[in-house]
């Protein structure tokens, strides 16, 4: 059996691929493309992913990936390949499905009030038109409110020696 380093990358090499270009077309970092043409699986971070780059470093030189996965599987384990080959995507039949449809109260929030009989959600409606008049009434009320306040605090109020100085000062 070869090695399945050296099968990617005779399968590399034929195709006429660098290992910059499948790190750019299967974004797999070229140390670890490195690790798995040298056989040195120690240098990839996890298990998973040593049988993920395989499989996706074989299927995209058009190898086959599962049955790469399934060699490493016997290097590793030490076991035989009908043991450890994979059994596929699993096929199952007689699949029966229950579908239950909630009853119309019980969609959205939870309360069967929210919607009117028409189903048409007024006070979700109406929220949004209120809440722009409060914003709207805020934005002008409160500067005029602010600055009657500011001209009656800047303005002293007038004794009257001031008014009889100030008809005096016209008068002259």
């Amino acid at each position: 059996m070869e090695s399945i380093g050296k099968t990617i990358r005779e399968a590399r090499i034929k195709k006429g691929l660098t290992l910059e270009n499948i790190e750019i077309q299967t974004e797999i970092r070229k140390k670890y493309l490195m690790a798995i043409e040298n056989d040195d699986y120690a240098g990839i971070p996890g298990e998973v992913f040593v049988k993920g780059i395989i499989r996706t470093y074989g299927n995209h030189l058009d190898l086959n990936g599962p049955e790469l996965m399934d060699i490493y599987k016997v290097i590793v384990t030490g076991s035989t390949f009908e043991k450890v080959k994979s059994r596929g995507v699993r096929e199952v039949s007689n699949v029966q499905v229950g579908i239950f449809l909630k009853q119309q109260g019980d969609i959205g929030g939870g309360k069967s009030g929210s919607v009117q009989s028409g189903g048409f959600p007024i006070r979700q409606f109406l929220a949004g038109p209120v809440a722009i008049l409060i914003l709207a009434g805020g934005y002008f009320i409160v500067p005029r409110i602010l600055s009657s306040r500011n001209h009656a605090v800047d303005k002293p109020a007038v004794t009257t020696e001031q008014k009889a100085t100030r008809i005096d000062s016209v008068g002259k």
